[in-house]
């Protein structure tokens, strides 16, 4: 076998390498190109090999970023969700709150008017007793009145 042929059976099986490696990757025209120029096929794999390997880092620290991002996403909706539970707890314990002072203004109506009823009772009950005082002292001046008339009576 010449070595041309060899050069070129070669380059063919470097080319089916690349080619199940990295199917897709390589136009028809770079093809044919490399398979012409050997010497740029090794050029153009490490040049993919260089990318590759950029890539490569450009990738996991990517997912570094997205394992990070995650961690204070799912840390975000942990701490979102407590303070719903709070904030859910202190509306609640509002609510009870609000309830309280409900029942404790009807009730302060309620003691208003029966305060105001036993005040009314109060005033009604110290007119009696005014007027029981009055018809208690009548007696005394009505008595007293009438020894005045019998002293009058007695010296005409």
């Amino acid at each position: 076998m010449p070595a041309n042929l060899k050069l070129e059976a070669s380059a063919l099986e470097d080319y089916k390498l690349v080619h199940e490696m990295f199917t897709g990757m390589l136009l028809l025209a770079d093809a044919n190109k490399l398979l012409s120029e050997p010497h740029k096929l090794d050029h153009y794999l490490n040049g993919y090999m260089e990318h590759s390997l950029e890539l490569s880092v450009e990738s996991k620290k990517y997912k570094v970023d997205a394992k990070t991002l995650k961690e204070m996403r799912d840390k975000v909706i942990k701490e979102a969700s407590e303070a719903s539970i709070r904030a859910a707890a202190a509306a609640r314990r509002a609510e009870d709150v609000e309830a309280a002072l409900r029942g404790a203004i009807e009730e302060n109506f309620w003691l208003l008017g029966v305060q105001e009823a036993k005040a009314a009772e109060i005033k009604k009950l110290k007119s009696q007793s005014m007027k029981e005082k009055e018809l208690e002292a009548e007696p005394e001046r009505n008595k007293a009145m009438l020894e005045a008339v019998e002293k009058k009576i007695a010296e005409v």
